[in-house]
């Protein structure tokens, strides 16, 4: 377990939060190993957390397909335009797979001092911010179709790499379907896309779905959605 020292320094994080970010900042610390968080506290990064929520609320309004709700009992949630219509997101979904500030395999830190969610809303060093790709999406499908042309813009398919940071794949612009996976997890996180990644150890490959009302297929290293990765 945490020392005094270390669950004091996590404590501060949640009290000293803005109101409404509580929940978000409170679950992922609540979800994260011990011995993980121990790590986060090593390089003094537990304001992430923080960061991770603050950069929620801050694309709060900005996408057409997702806004956020505040409940009663003290959790948030989404509410989303799926394909079927709106509907709301339950919330340890929304906890899991858009909250949580960890992408697939990385740790969750900075990359060279920048955080992913808060990074691919402002960069537009590829041309285009991931933000003003999807801005104009009316449905998730259109924001998951319009997130996967701006990956195909920049990103180029091959072997024999392992970066397993969002930023430094982004950076790197090459990667098998492994890096495909994690940067769109990341992508999809910062703008509200409920995501996940799927793994198919037989067929060595890596794809991603996500949630509209059921989980749907997204390979955006083959730059498919609603298809069979095989």
């Amino acid at each position: 377990s945490l020392d005094d020292d270390e669950a004091d320094r996590l404590a501060t994080q949640v009290l000293d939060a803005d109101e409404a970010w509580v929940d978000e900042i409170a679950w992922s610390i609540a979800v994260t190993d011990v011995e993980l968080l121990r790590w986060i506290l090593e390089q003094g990064g537990e304001d992430l957390f923080g960061e991770n929520a603050e950069g929620i609320y801050a694309l709060d309004g900005e996408l057409g397909y997702a806004s956020l709700v505040e409940l009663d009992e003290g959790k948030t949630t989404l509410e989303l335009i799926g394909e079927d219509g709106a509907f709301q997101l339950e919330p340890d979904d929304y906890y899991m797979y858009v909250v949580y500030p960890r992408a697939y395999l990385e740790l969750p830190s900075t990359w060279d001092g920048d955080f992913w969610r808060t990074f691919f809303v402002e960069d537009d060093t590829h041309g285009q911010t991931l933000l003003d790709a999807v801005a104009d999406a009316e449905t998730l499908a259109e924001a998951a179709e319009r997130l996967g042309t701006w990956m195909q813009s920049f990103m180029t398919f091959g072997y024999g790499t392992n970066e397993l940071w969002p930023i430094e794949i982004y950076f790197a612009q090459f990667g098998s379907c492994g890096q495909y996976s994690i940067l769109t997890t990341a992508a999809a996180k910062t703008v509200f896309i409920p995501t996940v990644t799927v793994s198919a150890r037989a067929d060595d490959h890596e794809w991603n779905e996500f949630w509209d009302g059921r989980w749907v297929m997204w390979d955006n290293s083959l730059g498919e959605i609603g298809a069979n990765p095989n």
